[in-house]
């Protein structure tokens, strides 16, 4: 069952147990309703049991007080017996009215209607008996006892009066009658007071009473005969309303007893319906709660331990996490619920620890990795500081020579210039004195000296001028040397610059990974950058001076050279003079043959001078270049410097 709810989230778990508990308080709500509804019905039943009951035993006092009445009545012959028998007749009739309008007495209608009928007839009868009694006498002195009291007690008196002991001895058997009748209400003592009048008046008769005396006495005695008859007369009637009395409570008696029987039944049967649907809806009620409770408990048991027992493995599983063990296996990852859901962000947690363990190791590699690259950085730096001061140490030591190479070189085109405007001035005589052969051969002879000396001179000065012309070709080969040092030395600095930008690109991509606590080094891999790229510009100017001035070195070395090669015709043209002077004496007459070819040469000589002049002119001219070409690359050595100490600096700062 575990498995098949583990796939419920916990709140359908606690819907569910709650839709339990809601459906048990349903059940036990209609229970109640429906147990309330039969216990109402009940209740009402036996609520008319109750007053059914009340006004039977209403009823039954009633009417045994009733005939307590009639019998108090008869005996005490008290008129307040008479009054109490109508009231308490008047509960039973109202009490009879009131249990024929109960629903549950349908049973009882016909004694109900039985006792309604005759009830009446014996409060008619009781009213027929008091009035009666009351005719009678209630007392001696009230009524017909009072009427018969009276005569008695007059015919006594005359009786007495008359002193007849015979008539009084009569009269009070007469009285004895007369209390054995009250006594025993037989008709025979009616008849044997007649007697005993007959016999009193057979001795009133014989008696010594005057006539008068005697007709007053007899007459006295009719009154009270009379009045005896009439009183047995009404007791008779009196007693036979009793007897009817009697015989209509003999009538209602059995109706009573049924009714007593049947309402007592019917209430306790009413009442034991209800104690027993009390009982049954308890037990309903108390059966549905115990199923509700139970059906709540276990399934709270369930889902509490559904809920508890996966919670608890992740609880010491995550106990385990924390103490560091990430090899444990995460629990409950295959629920569908909350507890799996845990489970998951649990496992997410796991791999993020493990994750954030293996981040940490690569960061602590990645810490030793840069302390290694700083430390190669500090190394570089330091190597590059060293090189770079090499090189500008160099670079200041070929510029140095570059500036002295360029005085030398323009002091050799000065020095080149003025031996060329020798050399055009020599050159200017020989053809004078070509012109003075030409006009003049006669003094041929006596210039052979002096041109054999002027040819020597400018032999020497050719030599001299070779000599010049090569050191000035060596120096300016040197300057081209130098130059391409530079170049070379300029070459290694933009490659530094370039490895700079490199180093201060990934030093920007290491500051990006790193997040904030890079964006200081960013900074600064900023300005290194910077820094390169100004010193790759720098180097580029530096080349381009370099390259001009390799130019103008070349152009220098090819005008020395073709001025080395026009000294060297002219030392080879001296040569010739030399050994025409040599020959001259021999070959007279090819002197003026070749006079013009001396022309012609001196002419070349004077050509090629001015072009010396103008190649001296030009290596003055490069000399300056070269000059200002030191000047300008000793100020970016300068620059260069400054700008590679600040890029070590700050990047010993970063």
């Amino acid at each position: 069952m575990e498995r098949t709810f583990k796939n419920f989230s916990i709140s359908w778990r606690i819907a569910a147990l709650v839709g339990l508990a809601l459906a048990g308080l349903t059940a036990i709500s209609a229970t109640y309703f429906a147990g309330n509804a039969v216990l109402n019905a009940a209740e009402d039943r036996r609520w008319e049991a109750e007053k059914l009951l009340a006004h039977v035993s209403d009823i039954e006092s009633g009417a045994l007080r009733m005939r307590r009445r009639e019998k108090d009545f008869l005996l005490r012959m008290d008129e307040s017996y008479l009054a109490k028998y109508e009231k308490d007749a008047e509960q039973v009739a109202a009490a009879l009215t009131q249990v024929q309008g109960l629903e549950i007495a349908s049973e009882l209608q016909a004694p109900l209607a039985k006792l309604r009928e005759t009830l009446p007839a014996h409060r008619t009868k009781m009213a027929e008996v008091g009035a009666l009694y009351k005719e009678v006498g209630l007392t001696e002195e009230l009524g017909l006892s009072g009427t018969l009291r009276k005569a008695v007690h007059e015919v006594e008196e005359k009786l007495d009066a008359a002193n007849l002991d015979a008539l009084t001895v009569k009269m009070l058997m007469m009285r004895r009658h007369e209390k054995d009748f009250m006594l025993r209400g037989d008709d025979k003592y009616i008849g044997r007071v007649d007697e005993r009048r007959k016999e009193f008046d057979s001795l009133i008769q014989s008696s010594s009473l005057f006539p008068a005396e005697r007709k007053r006495i007899s007459a006295l005695m009719d009154t009270y005969q009379q009045n005896f008859k009439a009183y047995a007369a009404a007791v008779k009637k009196a007693e036979a309303g009793v007897a009817e009395l009697s015989e209509i409570y003999a009538v209602m008696e059995p109706e009573f007893e049924a009714l007593f029987a049947l309402g007592r039944a019917l209430s306790e049967e009413a009442i034991e319906d209800g104690h027993n649907v009390q009982s049954t809806v308890s037990t309903l009620m108390i059966a549905v709660l115990g199923l509700t409770v139970l059906g709540v408990a276990l399934s709270s048991l369930f889902v509490a331990v559904g809920i508890s027992r996966p919670i608890n493995k992740i609880t010491r599983a995550m106990s385990t996490l924390a103490e560091g063990d990430k090899s444990i296996a995460i629990p409950a990852l295959d629920r569908g619920d909350e507890i799996g859901a845990m489970a998951k962000a649990m496992e997410v947690f796991k791999k993020n620890a493990i994750e954030a363990e293996r981040l940490a190791l690569e960061q602590a590699e990645e810490q030793k990795k840069r302390a290694e690259r700083a430390e190669v950085i500090q190394k570089i730096s330091a190597n590059f500081e060293g090189s770079v001061k090499q090189v500008l140490d160099t670079l200041a030591g070929s510029v140095s020579i570059m500036r002295s190479s360029s005085g030398e070189l323009t002091a050799l085109a000065g020095e080149t210039s003025r031996k060329s405007g020798d050399v055009t001035h020599a050159a200017d005589a020989a053809a004078a004195n070509v012109q003075m052969v030409a006009s003049a051969t006669e003094e041929l002879s006596s210039s052979i000296s002096e041109i054999s000396r002027q040819v020597s001179s400018t032999r020497d000065i050719s030599a001299k001028a070779i000599t010049r012309a090569e050191s000035a070709a060596e120096t300016v080969t040197r300057l081209s040397e130098a130059a391409q040092q530079i170049n070379d030395v300029v070459t290694m600095i933009n490659d530094i610059a370039n490895q700079t930008n490199l180093l201060a690109l990934n030093a920007t991509i290491e500051a990006a990974r790193a997040g904030e606590a890079g964006k200081g080094f960013a900074v600064v891999a900023s300005e290194v950058k910077s820094l390169a790229g100004q010193t790759a510009k720098a180097t580029e100017g530096i080349t381009g001076q370099i390259a001009a001035m390799q130019e103008a070195t070349s152009a220098t070395v090819e005008a020395i050279q073709h001025i080395t090669d026009i000294i060297t015709e002219i030392g080879q043209g001296t040569t010739g003079v030399a050994s025409a002077i040599e020959e001259q004496t021999a070959a007279t007459q090819e002197i003026s043959r070749n006079v013009q070819e001396v022309a012609n040469g001196v002419q070349g000589v004077t050509d090629n001078m001015a072009d010396v002049n103008n190649a001296t002119q030009e290596t003055g001219t490069a000399a300056q270049n070269v000059s200002s070409a030191a000047e300008d690359v000793s100020g970016q050595s300068a620059i260069l410097d400054t700008e590679v100490k600040d890029f070590l600096s700050k990047l010993a700062a970063a």
